[in-house]
């Protein structure tokens, strides 16, 4: 399910109000990790992070990513956060496809 912004904001709001994140995933019906993601990226990056804005990453942009994921050791959750990604699922096709395309980065066009 897409949450519109508001519903995003209003997730984030009722978690600082100490909603617990079973509460929240009732209420919502959403995964208790998708809440706590969004906790942690609007507390990163502020509100407009929730914005659904349309991204075009560049080779360069997936690639130090990845580098981060699969050199570094770091989580794809951090990095996902730390990048302002909108969900971590996106690194996630990102490792996948770079595996799958020899260690070469996909770029997608629209």
């Amino acid at each position: 399910m897409k949450f519109t912004f508001e519903d995003k904001v209003q997730i984030y709001n009722e978690r600082k109000l100490g909603f617990s994140l079973s509460q929240l995933h009732f209420k919502w019906n959403i995964a208790q990790s998708k809440i706590e993601y969004i906790v942690r990226l609007v507390d990163r990056h502020g509100i407009d992070i929730l914005r659904h804005i349309h991204h075009d990453y560049s080779a360069e942009f997936k690639e130090e990513a990845i580098y981060r994921v699969l050199t570094l050791h770091e989580s794809i959750k951090r990095v996902s956060i730390d990048l302002g990604l909108s969900t971590d699922s996106i690194l996630t096709r990102w490792i996948k496809e770079y595996k799958e395309n020899g260690y070469n980065v996909v770029i997608r066009k629209r």
